[in-house]
């Protein structure tokens, strides 16, 4: 069996695990009220459909655990939440860091729903059964 069709059985199969929905939105312009001092973003749907959704720790294990942010002399720390968002590969090459995922549906874990992602980076790879998506949640 040739690898573009291990890869492609390898697609299909991954995609019967992405079981959440999510939309993926970009900022494509921004005004400032000058009187006021507010941003108002507008925003572009890029992507929208099925997903998966893992919290990462730290070094990258699907632990889940989050990480902490140390912060400096006198700063006090944050915590930080590092995720991986996976979609298929159809229809998701036009993605960038900064688009931002709201978490639409999620039957496992309903407490993800409404959950904002900022992406951080992309992942590439010759052969591969998904895009996956270095993400950190928006507070």
């Amino acid at each position: 069996m040739g690898i573009q069709i291990v890869t492609a059985l390898a697609q299909a199969r991954y995609a019967t695990i992405m079981t959440d929905t999510c939309t993926i939105r970009r900022i494509v312009d921004t005004d400032t009220n000058f009187s006021d001092g507010r941003v108002t973003y507008t925003q572009t749907v890029v992507y929208s459909g099925v997903c998966r959704v893992q919290q990462v720790g730290p070094g990258g294990n699907m632990s889940g655990a989050p990480g902490a942010d140390p912060g400096g002399g006198g700063q006090a720390s944050n915590q930080i939440v590092s995720y991986v968002l996976q979609l298929p590969l159809a229809g998701t090459d036009d993605l960038t860091p900064d688009d931002e995922a709201t978490i639409d549906t999620c039957a496992q874990d309903p407490t993800l729903v409404g959950h904002k992602l900022r992406i951080q980076g992309l992942t590439r790879a010759s052969h591969k059964s998904s895009r996956r998506l270095q993400c950190i949640e928006v507070v």
